[in-house]
């Protein structure tokens, strides 16, 4: 038995050190995992309440959320090819007829490919560039190629893939779909709280990309009549911005609070350079006169004061009638090259003609010799009791434009 408690007291001793030192060891272990989680748990909630105050002190930003963070960018200032948004953050004004339209009238005049690029979910510069169907909407389960640009899911060789041929051959157009308001207000939220870099210089960055400047000669952005995500984006990637409006009250208003936001993005940063190529006034019936409109758009344009010597939009000396042909011919292809038919229809692509060279003129675009205009086909004789109001349809655009 003296033997026997030799050898169990030290094996007792033994066990239970051992056994102590791996309960220790098993205690710290908890105590370090508890430890590294209860850390990580408080950098999440850390993360997460910065987030939210970032976000909470973008809303509450009297200037708008998109100008709360001073942008850091290296696309700033003017670049190539030139970019022409086309934008009003009032809809109904006939932004998409003026972007569709314009370019199919610089199309046989630059020496370079125009892309259109349509940045409005509803997709109506799609529909009127694009007719069929099939190759407009994106196949089941595909994203819209407008969602994949404003998202930076692609590069500058892919956006060279990414255009549809349009009915004109010097035109191409990025389409539109309903899925891009949903990829907006992702990245937007994304980045308010932080989960991405800065989205606003996504499509400058992509359209000043060597391979864009040496293909395009143009790019026209029709934007949403909002300031959506895409809408920041195209005036962050624009050197020259057109303004469409109807003349009425509301729609006024609306025009010197855009500009207003503009001027508000230029202080920010986001557009520095942008230039203005002008305020149209469009959907003007032939009948009617828009005298006082246009008097009051012009005195609320000369209020505008504007920061560095910056001259402020002014309304340009003709409009865009309204046409059936137009809206007839929407789904069916780009309008322009069918106004040959009617003395109104005719009127209508003069209008459009002299805005592309406003544009021309503005921009700077090279352009290449035209063909010399066969002229109007003869006007048919005005039937005896002919009104003399009738006589002055389109009286506004003979100020600035031949008469037939």
């Amino acid at each position: 038995m003296d033997a026997l408690h030799v050898f169990w007291e030290p094996a007792i001793g033994f066990v239970t050190k051992w056994t102590a030192e791996i309960i220790v060891g098993l205690i710290f272990a908890s105590v370090t995992l508890m430890w590294g989680r209860l850390k990580r748990f408080y950098l999440w909630l850390r993360k997460r309440s910065n987030a939210l105050d970032r976000a909470r002190r973008a809303i509450n930003n009297p200037h708008g959320l998109w100008v709360f963070d001073a942008p850091i960018s290296e696309t700033r200032g003017p670049g190539k090819p030139p970019v022409l948004v086309v934008a009003n953050a009032k809809g109904g004004v006939g932004k998409t007829t003026v972007s569709a339209n314009l370019a199919a009238s610089l199309a046989s005049r630059l020496t370079r490919p125009i892309l259109l690029v349509d940045l409005d979910f509803q997709g109506s510069l799609s529909t009127m560039s694009i007719v069929e169907e099939v190759r407009r909407v994106p196949q089941p389960g595909q994203p819209s190629r407008a969602k994949r640009l404003v998202g930076n899911s692609l590069c500058a060789l892919d956006l060279l893939e990414m255009p549809h041929a349009t009915g004109l051959a010097n035109v191409q157009v990025v389409p539109a779909y309903y899925d891009l308001a949903q990829e907006e207000n992702r990245v937007m939220l994304e980045w308010l709280i932080g989960d991405r870099d800065d989205p606003r210089f996504t499509l400058a960055r992509l359209l000043r990309s060597p391979a864009i400047e040496q293909h395009f000669g143009l790019v026209i952005i029709d934007c949403a009549p909002r300031l959506t995500t895409g809408t920041v984006q195209a005036l962050a990637a624009g050197s020259h911005l057109l303004i469409p409006t109807i003349l009425d009250g509301p729609s006024g208003e609306a025009v010197a609070a855009f500009i207003s936001q503009v001027e508000n993005f230029r202080g920010a940063g986001i557009c520095p350079t942008i230039e203005y190529v002008g305020v149209l006034a469009t959907m003007q019936m032939p009948r009617a006169s828009y005298a006082e409109e246009r008097r009051q758009l012009e005195d609320r344009l000369k209020d505008i004061r504007l920061p560095n010597g910056i001259a402020p939009p002014t309304l340009l000396p003709f409009s865009l009638p309204a046409s059936t042909d137009i809206r007839r011919a929407f789904g069916r292809g780009i309008a322009y090259s069918r106004l040959t038919g009617s003395p109104a229809a005719r009127k209508v692509k003069q209008a459009i003609d002299a805005l592309a060279s406003r544009v021309v003129s503005v921009v700077g675009l090279p352009t290449q010799p035209v063909a010399p205009n066969p002229g109007p086909a003869p006007t048919p004789p005005r039937a005896p009791n002919e009104s003399k109001r009738t006589r002055e349809n389109f009286g506004e655009l003979h100020q600035v434009l031949p008469a037939e």
